[in-house]
């Protein structure tokens, strides 16, 4: 009776379920508020101008902080400011794509509808990967797993590697190492991939994963050899031992003991409090309830 129905409704009645389901299970992450990371993220993006926070989403070879963070925070800081509930939603928003990339991506791999959704539908929430729905702190895993996957996913429907489709896959592959450092294992899972299912080790499409490969040697070089890319950053990741702004401002939010954050319940006695951000250049009014 299933396979009676038209494709096209099947695709819409799945896409309708997966958005239902993930919606049930973390609908309850909205209420959450900003992590203590996620004011260490913003003020590392905040300082740079806007052209060098462009500038380093090409330039792996700077060794920028995860420079995709700052295409997710600061558009949704400029328009909603410190209310928590716009990037809750746009993370999960993210998520809810992976799971449909996932769907695709079993597709791709010739499996049937219903191997794919139970697949879509495993991916899409579990309770051990709470800190994604709850923690905003953690969209740079979000981020890196969506644009793995949709590089994955664009190697595996191209056919002939001309130069435009060769652009976009490195373009895809860029926005997931600015997005978080294991994307670097792209290149050999694509190798794997041609090894399982081509058995063509020794003659994979070489444009792709050549091109890939040296632009994770030069994102290595990055993180490994390339002075901080300013002062703040410099300032926020170094071992001397100095108390930056932000982890003055962090001590009044979550108080921060020297051993990390307090998770009591105490930690979080704070029904309704302002404070002026002093270190992002303007009075910036925090409110959390």
């Amino acid at each position: 009776m299933y396979l009676l129905i038209n494709p096209r409704w099947r695709r819409l009645a799945l896409g309708l379920f997966f958005a239902a389901y993930f919606a049930y299970f973390s609908w309850s992450g909205l209420e959450a508020h900003f992590a203590p990371d996620d004011v260490m993220n913003i003020h590392v993006y905040w300082f740079p101008t806007p052209w060098r926070v462009l500038l380093s989403q090409f330039t792996v070879w700077q060794g920028v902080y995860r420079p995709m963070g700052a295409a997710f925070y600061l558009p949704l800081l400029y328009c909603f400011g410190w209310n928590p509930v716009p990037y809750h939603i746009a993370q999960s928003t993210i998520i809810l794509a992976a799971v449909f990339l996932v769907y695709h991506f079993a597709r791709t791999l010739d499996c049937s509808e219903s191997v794919a959704a139970v697949a879509a539908i495993i991916v899409s929430y579990h309770a051990g990967l709470s800190n994604l729905y709850f923690n905003t702190s953690f969209v740079y895993d979000v981020l890196c797993g969506f644009f793995c996957l949709a590089t994955f996913v664009y190697y595996l429907r191209v056919s002939e590697w001309k130069p435009r489709n060769l652009a976009v896959f490195l373009l895809l592959f860029l926005c997931a190492l600015n997005s978080k450092e294991m994307a670097a294992t792209l290149p050999p899972l694509l190798l794997i991939y041609e090894w399982l299912y081509h058995h063509r080790l020794n003659r994979p499409p070489i444009a792709p994963i050549a091109a890939a490969t040296l632009l994770t040697l030069a994102f290595a070089y990055g993180r490994l050899f390339a002075p901080p890319f300013d002062d703040h950053a410099r300032l926020l990741f170094c071992a001397t031992g100095l108390v930056s702004p932000q982890h003055k401002l962090n001590g009044i939010l979550f108080r921060f003991s020297d051993d990390g954050l307090n998770a009591s319940a105490s930690g979080y006695q704070l029904n309704s409090i302002s404070v002026a951000a002093f270190d992002f250049g303007e009075p910036i009014t925090m409110r959390f309830s």
